[in-house]
């Protein structure tokens, strides 16, 4: 339908069948054996010509790993939006452009925060734009993400002992001088708590739980420097394959990822946090800019 209208000079009608073969039916064709062999030849040739140019995203994903690998770089989320052709990019959350470049033919990774995305369940919408000339295509991205915290009940030791004392003391003063103090010792009961060890090859630790002399969490990642940490997890991941000869290992994506990991609380006892996410991706109706022209 989009090289028929090409022949016709219907430039809209084309632009919408070209985006149909690539968005809705992923570039798959009946091989055209229904056509001579002259008609093929063409028809072939026009969509490879569409091929080199279409702002084409073959796929947006979360990345789980190599082989038996778990790789989550700390303080990221990868998201990877895996591109044909070179293509600009825009990239926002309810209307704030998070970033915006250039994103290259193959594997792309866009890192997004992890200190924002797991305070809490959520779920967040972004926008992806790619533009090719003057068409623009455009990617509704829905991340859900669960959070939820595992305590086991705690279970006393084996015999009573009495953990590291707490004091506090309350003074009164008149005048620059004390005339009251009282004071309290209270006595913690160590407690043992069963809590599977993380599994995860690569460390996640969401900082959010600061120290007091770290920033703002919002503001704490260098997303630049993360996302090039992930690139040298993989690079070293691929270089310590055991056979040489054999062909290195895909890098997994998923579209759905669960990560647990440990964490302690203010009194030092550990428990487990789950993290599951949910990636949902809708294709939004492409948009054509017109060139201005200069009177």
């Amino acid at each position: 339908m989009a090289y028929c209208a090409n022949r016709i000079g219907d430039g809209p009608a084309e632009i919408h069948w070209i985006v149909e073969y690539f968005e809705t039916y992923l570039t798959k064709d009946g091989g055209f054996a229904f056509l001579d062999l002259v008609t093929q030849s063409d028809v072939i040739g026009y969509l490879n010509g569409w091929r080199v140019k279409f702002p084409w995203i073959s796929g947006i994903s979360l990345i789980k790993g190599v082989g038996d690998e778990i790789i989550m770089p700390e303080g990221i989320v990868p998201l990877v939006v895996e591109t044909t052709n070179t293509v600009l990019y825009k990239f926002s959350e309810n209307g704030n452009v998070l970033k915006a470049g250039v994103l290259n033919p193959g594997f792309n990774v866009l890192g997004l925060d992890a200190n924002v995305l797991f305070l809490n369940s959520s779920r967040r919408l972004y926008t992806l734009e790619v533009r090719s000339a003057n068409l623009i295509l455009t990617k509704e991205i829905t991340l859900d993400i669960d959070v939820s915290t595992a305590r086991p009940k705690p279970v006393l030791g084996s015999q009573a002992q009495t953990g590291h004392p707490l004091e506090y003391r309350l003074t009164l003063f008149i005048d620059g001088k004390p005339v009251w103090t009282n004071q309290k010792t209270i006595r913690t009961i160590p407690l043992k708590i069963d809590v599977k060890p993380s599994t995860l090859k690569y460390s996640f630790k969401p900082d959010y739980m600061l120290n007091r002399d770290k920033p703002n969490p919002f503001n704490s990642i260098d997303i630049v420097q993360a996302v090039s940490t992930l690139y040298k997890l993989l690079k070293d991941l691929l270089a310590k394959r055991k056979d040489k000869n054999a062909p290195p290992p895909r890098i997994e994506t998923v579209q759905d990822l669960t990560l647990n990991f440990n964490s302690k609380d203010f009194d030092g006892l550990e428990y487990m946090t789950k993290i599951s996410m949910k990636l949902n991706i809708k294709n939004l109706p492409y948009r054509m800019v017109v060139p201005k022209l200069n009177l």
